[in-house]
C-alpha cells in the first residue's frame, strides 16, 4: 500500500490508471521525465544516470505497453504457477556444468539480489561481480571482464559429469530432453498445442512441440528447417 500511495503522490497515474501522456504523441524529453520517477519507484536508491540510460534506451527502441506489461504479468504468473520455477532452481541444485555468473552491484533493470539466491542455490558456480549497472561498466572495465570470462571458458571448456559423459560449456543443460508429455498433448487441438508451443521453457520441449505443430497442420516436411519457419507459417496457424 505505501508503494502504491508513492506513485499516487507522484501522479504517474490519472484516476483511470494511465500516464499522462499518449505513445503516439509523447515526445522523448516528456517520456523520460516520467519513466525516471517510476523507476525511482520501483528500483530506489540507484543513480539517476541509470534510470535514464533505461529510459532514453526504451523510448529509442519502443516503449513497451499496458497490453504488454499485461502479458509479461500473465506469462510469469503461469510459469510459477506451473510449477517450472521451482522446477528451473532444482535443476540448479543438481547442476554438473560449470556456471559463472556476473552481475553488476548497481543494476538497475535485474536487481543484485536474484543472482545472489542462484548462486546459493547452484552447485557448481562461480559468481564474478562488479560495482556498474545492467553491463561492464567503462570500457576500460569491459576489457577485464572479459578476459575473466575467456579464461572460466578456457579452464572448463570440457568436462566430465559425475556419470563421465563429457559436456561442453555453451550447451543448453536443460535441453537434452523432453520434459513434456508429448504423448498427451499430441491429442490436442491445434491452438492448444500452439499454446503450448509459447509456454514451453527448454530448447528440447521448443522444438518436440514445433515438430508436433507441423505434424498436425500437415506440414511435416518443414521439420529440420528451424523455428524461423514459425513466421512462414502464421497464416496455417
Amino acid at each position: 500500500e505505501d508503494f502504491y500511495e508513492k506513485v499516487k503522490a507522484a501522479n504517474l497515474y490519472d484516476k483511470d490508471g494511465k500516464p499522462p501522456w499518449t505513445p503516439e504523441l509523447v515526445t522523448k524529453p516528456e517520456y523520460v521525465d516520467w519513466k525516471m520517477k517510476f523507476l525511482s519507484l520501483i528500483l530506489p536508491d540507484f543513480p539517476s544516470a541509470l534510470y535514464r540510460e533505461i529510459a532514453e534506451a526504451e523510448f529509442d527502441v519502443g516503449m513497451v505497453t499496458n497490453e504488454q506489461n499485461l502479458v509479461c504479468a500473465l506469462a510469469w504468473e503461469l510459469w510459477v504457477r506451473t510449477g517450472k520455477l521451482k522446477r528451473h532452481h532444482n535443476q540448479l541444485q543438481s547442476n554438473t556444468v560449470p556456471i559463472l555468473f556476473v552481475h553488476g552491484r548497481q543494476d538497475p533493470i535485474i536487481h543484485f539480489g536474484e543472482v545472489q539466491r542462484l548462486f546459493q542455490i547452484s552447485r557448481n558456480c562461480i559468481l564474478e561481480t562488479h560495482e556498474f549497472g545492467h553491463n561492464f561498466g567503462p570500457p576500460e572495465h569491459q576489457g577485464k571482464m572479459i578476459s575473466k570470462i575467456v579464461s572460466f571458458m578456457k579452464r572448463y571448456a570440457s568436462h566430465k559429469s559425475k556419470d563421465g559423459d563429457e559436456r561442453i560449456i555453451g550447451s543448453d543443460t536443460y535441453s537434452e530432453s523432453v520434459t513434456i508429455d508429448l504423448a498427451c498433448i499430441s491429442k490436442s487441438s491445434v491452438s492448444q498445442i500452439y499454446d503450448e508451443f509459447c509456454n514451453v521453457q527448454t530448447a528440447a520441449d521448443t522444438h518436440a512441440v514445433f515438430d508436433l505443430l507441423l505434424e498436425k497442420l500437415q506440414l511435416s516436411n518443414l521439420k529440420g528447417c528451424g523455428l524461423s519457419l514459425f513466421v512462414a507459417i502464421k497464416d496455417a496457424l
